[in-house]
């Protein structure tokens, strides 16, 4: 049997073979109707979401085809307000006289109720309204399936370009995603990038801040070290395990496979059920069995390192005395039991300078094409020196 990329290439193949026949047939047919006189100079056409019914595409294939037309010089096109079919030699139609509409952004992330999501959302909503921008936002709560449709809701909804917190999935692929890369459609990604797809990023250091915690751990004295994750379905979470072997491989120490437990669920957008919850905690509580020498975890987020907490008391174990803790994200409200040592990631500059670089991007002015912002480990009362 091949292996699994060929058949990733040839889907991916197939995918823009298809978009490439719809964008060409729109623009073939409106070209078409231009040179035998269908439409007239000056004649207004039809609008993105009518050629869109019609020709049963998305509205960014329509937007490409659109593009086409306007390099061939046969049409000009008015924010706002309009296309109109514009014949060489003839006077530029004069736009209609009314105010044009504020650009709208779109934003695609998992959700906003945990501490990154909250102030990353306030970021960008801070700088959205200070560039005099729009905002529309869509939750696909880890989903693949409903990240495309939330990218398609968005974009027939007539944003200006979009800033997405994507998803991964072991075939890499997403429709809604490789749809705007194909077509120049103004995105921005944000805190996770797409392996294989070259599009402007705006994120954390992901795999310095987990080595970071993890080399912090090591000088504390700890020597074996859990992971606690959920399921791979970004790229800032393979990040982050990778800075964790990175640390490891820099030691005399071994990791072993049952130091990493990569499966918490209820950490996850839309699994936080009571249920999972239980589940998640009684998993840990196996772990910490399991794992005796284990004296010190990083987690990956907040919500993994409350289930780890709550698992280790039931098992008898103090924080810090008999178990070390570090994770990302933990809330600064001074009123938890233990101001937890964590990663603090600069998430309200990731939206704002998310905003920056789709606004570049949407004028057609030069902006970085990947950008990392440091983190910054904060010491709190959740770790000490190991005393077993």
């Amino acid at each position: 049997m091949p292996p699994a990329y060929l058949f990733q290439a040839r889907r991916l193949l197939e995918v823009i073979m298809e978009k490439t026949y719809n964008y060409m047939r729109v623009y073939q047919d409106i070209k078409d109707g231009i040179l035998s006189g269908q439409y007239r100079h000056g004649d207004k056409l039809p609008t993105e979401a009518v050629l869109q019914d019609a020709y049963s595409v998305s509205r960014i294939t329509v937007k490409k085809a659109m593009e086409m037309l306007g390099e061939d010089g046969l049409i000009c096109r008015y924010p706002g307000k309009g296309t109109f079919v514009h014949l060489q030699g003839d006077p530029v139609p004069a736009p209609p006289q009314h105010s044009a509409s504020q650009p709208v952004l779109g934003v695609v992330m998992s959700d906003f109720s945990s501490v990154f999501g909250s102030h990353f959302l306030q970021g960008v909503a801070e700088e959205a309204n200070r560039q005099g921008c729009g905002l529309m936002v869509g939750l696909c709560y880890s989903s693949l399936n409903e990240e495309s449709e939330v990218i398609e809701r968005l974009l027939n909804n007539g944003v200006s370009g979009i800033i997405a917190m994507a998803l991964h999935s072991e075939n890499g692929i997403n429709s809604g995603i490789v749809n705007c890369a194909m077509n120049s459609f103004p995105l921005v990604l944000a805190d996770r990038y797409l392996e294989g797809i070259a599009l402007p990023y705006v994120g954390s250091d992901h795999t310095d801040a987990a080595f970071k915690a993890t080399q912090y751990l090591f000088s504390l004295g700890h020597k074996h070290i859990g992971l606690i994750s959920s399921a791979p379905t970004t790229t800032a979470i393979t990040e982050r395990e990778s800075g964790y072997m990175k640390s490891y491989a820099m030691t005399k120490y071994q990791v072993y496979p049952s130091y990493l437990m990569p499966d918490i669920r209820s950490s996850m957008p839309g699994q936080r059920t009571q249920e999972n919850i239980r589940r998640d905690v009684d998993r840990m509580k196996t772990y910490f069995r399991e794992n005796r020498d284990v004296t010190a975890l990083l987690c990956i987020d907040y919500n993994i390192m409350k289930i780890c907490e709550t698992a280790a008391r039931e098992v008898g174990l103090r924080i810090p005395e008999d178990l070390s803790l570090v994770c990302f994200d933990a809330p600064d409200d001074g009123f938890a039991e233990y101001e937890y040592t964590h990663i603090r990631q600069p998430e309200r500059q990731i939206g704002i300078q998310s905003v920056r670089m789709l606004l570049d991007v949407i004028h057609g002015n030069r902006t970085p094409q990947y950008v990392l912002l440091p983190t910054e480990l904060c010491i709190g009362t959740s770790t000490e020196k190991p005393f077993r």
